[in-house]
């Protein structure tokens, strides 16, 4: 294996299980306490949109996982961001290091979806 398939690897086993954890942190709690905190996920393409109104910050409001299991297009994009705008949350997103296509990084710039430093 070539260095670059450990790191794209390693990104995937990190990335499933961050979406695993967050996605039970999500489904966890009750419907009503859930409607009452506006807590919620979607899943689109393997990537996970995680929101939480009454905790509006970077770590609660994210966009996990985008273009790592499968390259991001532009109608799984823009669904999920459609999905956050009903839900009322402005997501953040963090890119992993195997994220693709290898434009991500722009076209997420390109519809105004903050991004955090690359891990």
């Amino acid at each position: 294996m070539s260095e670059l398939d450990d790191i794209t690897a390693l990104a995937r086993r990190l990335e499933a299980n961050e979406v695993a954890a967050w996605r039970a942190l999500c489904e966890a709690p009750s419907a009503e306490i859930s409607a009452g905190l506006g807590i919620g996920c979607a899943e689109e393409h393997g990537a996970l949109l995680i929101w939480n109104r009454a905790a509006p910050v970077f770590l609660f409001n994210r966009l996990l996982a985008l273009g790592v299991f499968e390259p991001a297009a532009d109608a799984a994009i823009d669904a999920l961001l459609d999905r956050a705008r009903a839900e009322k949350s402005r997501p953040g997103i963090q890119l992993a290091p195997a994220a693709q296509p290898a434009d991500l990084g722009r076209r997420l710039d390109a519809r105004g979806l903050a991004r955090a430093p690359a891990w």
